[in-house]
């Protein structure tokens, strides 16, 4: 779902984390804010 979900946002990034289930958050969390502090900048 993940790619037809991304397709229907304006700004939409999908970054797939192999080893990661749905917490993603709790798994990879320095990969996680990472990512969404470059797609802040990048706004």
């Amino acid at each position: 779902m993940a790619h037809k979900s991304v397709k229907r946002c304006a700004n939409g990034q999908l970054i797939l984390l192999k080893d990661a289930s749905h917490w993603l958050h709790h798994e990879k969390p320095q990969v996680v804010n990472q990512a969404i502090a470059q797609f802040l900048q990048d706004i």
